[in-house]
């Protein structure tokens, strides 16, 4: 009986150091996504006043501008996605209020962005385009769809661990 709770206390010890390591690279993994977006964000911005020095271009200006606020948008929601995780490795649980905030405010960055990022495409295609495109191409740029997808998914994460932390609460106030 002593050797299975020394080992079951052993496999929870090891879990919980892989849980910290895999926290650890999945914040990596985030800030150096979030970096690399912002580095792409400059270059659009960096085209963007080039074509506001050459003037007469201001389809591609727009263009620039909806893809540097779709990254940016993108980086800051991986910086919360990286607070997030590191919260998690030092927490003894995952469910908390402010780690369900991150992840909203994470979530709405994304459909902020992506929402912005459709009102840009539409915009351009109305001045630039004389209408809007005949086909489907407006309905699946793949910035906007994928913050849109990414924001829900995120706000819905939200949502369960809001109902975590209040299950965790009912069972804390149970024992």
């Amino acid at each position: 009986m002593k050797t299975s709770i020394k080992k079951s206390k052993k496999t929870s010890e090891i879990e919980k150091k892989d849980f910290i390591k895999f926290c650890r690279i999945c914040k990596i993994i985030a800030i150096t996504m979030s970096g690399g977006m912002f580095i792409c964000s400059l270059t659009f911005i960096y085209e963007m006043l080039i074509d506001i020095v050459h003037g007469n271009r201001w389809n591609t200006f727009l263009f620039s501008a909806e893809n540097a606020i779709t990254l940016i948008g993108m980086c800051i929601s991986f910086t919360f996605i990286a607070k997030m995780f590191d919260e998690l490795k030092t927490g003894s649980s995952p469910f908390t209020y402010s780690l369900a905030d991150k992840i909203k405010s994470a979530a709405k960055i994304m459909l902020i962005t992506g929402i912005i990022g459709y009102i840009i495409k539409i915009v351009s295609s109305v001045l630039f385009y004389s209408g809007i495109y005949n086909d489907v191409d407006l309905l699946i740029y793949e910035g906007e769809i994928a913050c849109l997808i990414i924001g829900f998914m995120l706000i819905s994460l939200a949502y369960i661990f809001r109902y975590g932390c209040k299950l965790q609460q009912e069972s804390d106030e149970t024992l």
